[in-house]
């Protein structure tokens, strides 16, 4: 068999028979289905991954909907001239302030939890 299990626990691989006496001591043949067993996360740790993964599709799902917008892209690839002769085209009233704002709002929130998170 090429799985073992040494004293705690720990599941070692010979893909060569005639290597055993690379195994630490005390280790016993164990089938597959142990190795796999054994190697499985506990609950607490199947917890921190499924926490890790949604956490990782959600910012992926931020980034891609904040460079979806056309103004937060206009901001990333244009200079702080142009930028600043968009905003104030842009801005004319109260109500096209609120818009511009929010969309800045987005674009700092997007780099804020990539440069904390």
């Amino acid at each position: 068999m090429p799985f073992y299990k040494d004293s705690q626990n720990k599941v070692h691989f010979l893909d060569r028979e005639d290597c055993h006496n690379l195994l630490p001591a005390g280790c016993v043949p164990i089938t597959k289905a142990e190795a796999d067993a054994l190697r499985a996360p506990t609950p607490a740790e199947q917890a921190v991954i499924d926490a890790a993964a949604a956490a990782a599709a959600d910012a992926l799902a931020n980034r891609q909907a904040a460079k979806a917008d056309a103004f937060v892209n206009f901001l990333a690839t244009k200079s702080p001239a142009e930028v600043t002769a968009r905003v104030q085209a842009d801005v004319t009233d109260l109500a096209s302030a609120r818009v511009v704002l929010t969309k800045l709002a987005v674009a700092v929130s997007v780099l804020a939890r990539n440069a904390l998170g």
